[in-house]
């Protein structure tokens, strides 16, 4: 048996290499294997991305940034495409490649000069005097060194102050990025000396059609039904739709479309058929038509209260159609439900839809203080309109 040559051994170990690593992502969630690598792929905050792209193609950024927003809209993500666009050394007018060596490294957490601090469970001094203590050191690999604290806001006092002089006089080369979704419990000297990026929720319509481009790439068969039910239950975060996606998927059969009626099952959510046939029931007193409506989702495994959200949201849509006399572009539906919305608004006044959202947040009050959540939905639905609860 002849004796391999050192090249075709390295060939082997790269191509095991290549192997485990496609496994390791393929075992990965869908929200983490679909993150995006570069700011074209940061959908729904282009205004971030296009500022941050231009700090990035100038090579020479600001030493402490603050990404502040709801969660899931991409702020950690963002953040490791901008460390990418500092030190990637394909970058092409501050777009990282997100293929080269070290956009690979940083998007699987691995490359050496990105760090990054989980502040929920890294919050005490002595974490932070250990923080700043890595800061001295040079880059090995890349232009910068990237120190990236999650949850920002979860700092003490302490730690903040154990950090300040670091963050207001870091070592040339250093570049911090606190994200956080609560900045008003960041302390005043700290922001002050922090560029604010704001990230703001990604419209139903831009998260609709992300969801639909990971879709077609994951091969999943999503009905657009399904897909604007999912885009409006992730409520403008992305994680969320995309874990959505994922639970939604791993019940349909292999091949099958997923539909509205499968994935508000999967998902414990009123679909806006649902929600429409319950506000016609409701406002036309059709009370055995409302309670076997009732009966059949939560047979379904809808809960009672995420009906009664769902139906909330219903009855803003028909308010805002009803006022302005027509269906806004902003209200993301299919053809056929932008139809039976317009319908609803067109056979109500203002006070219908007003009169149930009352109902609805007193039924919620009701279920917060301890009471069965079915009971107050049927007893919302039966409530006749100018009845006090």
């Amino acid at each position: 048996m002849s004796t391999p040559t050192p090249a075709a051994v390295r060939k082997e170990v790269a191509a095991h290499g290549e192997q485990v690593d496609a496994e390791r992502e393929a075992e990965q969630s869908l929200a983490r294997r679909c993150r995006p690598r570069t700011f074209t792929q940061c959908a729904g905050q282009d205004l971030a991305a296009t500022m941050l792209r231009r700090v990035a193609a100038n090579r020479a950024p600001h030493h402490a940034y603050m990404f502040v927003g709801p969660r899931g809209t991409g702020k950690t993500t963002m953040a490791r495409v901008f460390a990418a666009a500092l030190n990637c050394p394909e970058s092409d007018a501050g777009e990282p490649c997100g293929a080269c060596s070290t956009c690979e490294a940083i998007a699987h957490g691995s490359d050496i000069d990105v760090v990054e601090i989980d502040a929920a469970s890294h919050n005490k001094v002595e974490d932070a005097r250990d923080l700043a203590s890595k800061v001295g050191l040079a880059a090995v690999g890349g232009r910068f060194r990237v120190f990236i604290l999650d949850e920002a806001h979860m700092l003490t006092t302490q730690a903040w102050n154990a950090l300040l002089k670091t963050l207001e006089e870091p070592p040339a080369g250093s570049v911090f990025i606190l994200a956080t979704t609560e900045a008003g419990k960041v302390i005043a000297t700290v922001e002050d000396r922090c560029h604010r990026v704001n990230f703001t929720r990604p419209a139903t319509g831009t998260l609709s059609i992300k969801l639909q481009e990971i879709a077609l790439t994951e091969g999943i068969h999503l009905a657009e039904d399904a897909r604007l039910l999912i885009a409006r239950y992730a409520q403008g975060s992305y994680r969320r739709g995309l874990g959505a996606l994922e639970q939604v998927a791993a019940l349909a059969e292999p091949g099958q479309v997923i539909d509205a009626t499968l994935a508000s099952r999967a998902l414990g959510a009123a679909d806006a058929r649902l929600s429409a046939a319950l506000f016609a029931a409701i406002v036309g007193a059709h009370h055995t038509d409302a309670l076997a409506l009732i009966a059949q989702a939560v047979a379904d495994g809808l809960e009672p209260s995420a009906i009664l959200r769902d139906l909330e949201r219903h009855c803003r849509e028909v308010l805002i159609c009803t006022t302005v006399g027509a269906v806004p572009d902003s209200l993301v539906y299919s053809a056929e439900q932008r139809d039976l919305l317009a319908a609803h608004a067109q056979a109500v006044t203002a006070q219908h839809p007003i009169g149930v959202i009352d109902r609805i947040a007193a039924a919620l009050r009701a279920i917060s203080d301890g009471a069965d959540a079915r009971t107050q939905l049927e007893v919302c639905a039966l409530n006749p309109f100018g009845a006090t609860r």
